[in-house]
């Protein structure tokens, strides 16, 4: 994907300008054939050819943003403990690949620097803001701050979007920055997007598959709100969605994906 092509997508956040009729996310990267969150799953992302990455972030103790699904370490990394309690040096020194496959030994923790240097000018980055299941030393305001200031200091506003379960992450990145496109994530059932957004309106919805249906994407889709879904590993899961008309598609497979797509005809 060339800059113009990544600005222009990222601005308008429309599945009709993708390649293909929907957008196809990596979720924490090619998670399916590589450590999640990894440099090494973000880079087999784009070479099978995402629209877009997703990944999540946290805080170190030190406030460096860094790249990591859980809290906590033990599941995903050599460590132990919070990751909020560890200064992002000690984080480096961590094993974040022996866990997947002994092939992946030595990949560690990226920064969100790191991932936005990797992606410049190549494929789309949602940065999840993560909401932990702990009490967290910082406020989600400070860590959408934060995840802010490098996505300016990389200048590549153009090229991310934000999404978070947690609406005042959400609220406070557009209000730093309006045009930046924003999704809130939602694994509760919703009629309307105004349900789904707590009495507020947010540009996109992403959704967990259970909540999902015929009738709320129509509505979405009506009102202007665009619709992704996530987690769809299956491809006739994807088919049923692709027919449903939600706007992207995230997985941890984006090969099966994109073969499904282009089985239909649809060019790369």
């Amino acid at each position: 994907m060339d800059s113009a092509h990544a600005k222009t997508a990222a601005a308008a956040g429309d599945a009709r300008r993708g390649r293909y009729p929907v957008l196809v996310t990596g979720h924490r990267g090619f998670s399916g054939t590589a450590p999640e969150n990894t440099l090494a799953a973000f880079r087999a992302a784009i070479a099978a050819g995402c629209d877009i990455i997703e990944l999540d972030v946290h805080l170190s103790r030190d406030r460096e943003v860094v790249v990591i699904h859980d809290d906590t370490l033990e599941r995903t990394t050599s460590g132990r403990g919070n990751v909020a309690d560890h200064a992002f040096a000690e984080l480096k020194r961590l094993d974040a690949g022996a866990w997947f496959a002994p092939r992946f030994a030595g990949e560690r923790i990226p920064s969100l620097a790191e991932v936005l240097a990797l992606s410049r000018n190549r494929v789309l980055v949602n940065i999840e803001l993560k909401k932990g299941k702990y009490l967290l030393p910082y406020t989600m305001g400070e860590l959408a701050d934060l995840a802010l200031r490098e996505v300016e200091k990389a200048g590549m506003e153009g090229q991310v979007l934000f999404s978070s379960f947690a609406p005042a992450a959400i609220d406070r990145i557009r209000e730093r920055n309006p045009a930046l496109p924003v999704a809130l994530i939602r694994d509760k059932p919703w009629e309307s997007p105004g349900e789904a957004g707590g009495g507020k309106i947010y540009p996109a919805l992403n959704c967990k598959t259970v909540v999902l249906n015929g009738e709320n994407i129509r509505r979405a889709r009506g009102e202007g709100i665009r619709v992704h879904v996530w987690t769809v590993n299956d491809p006739e899961e994807m088919a049923r969605f692709i027919a449903l008309g939600v706007d992207g598609i995230i997985t941890n497979h984006p090969d099966r994906l994109i073969r499904l797509l282009k089985g239909r005809g649809f060019p790369e």
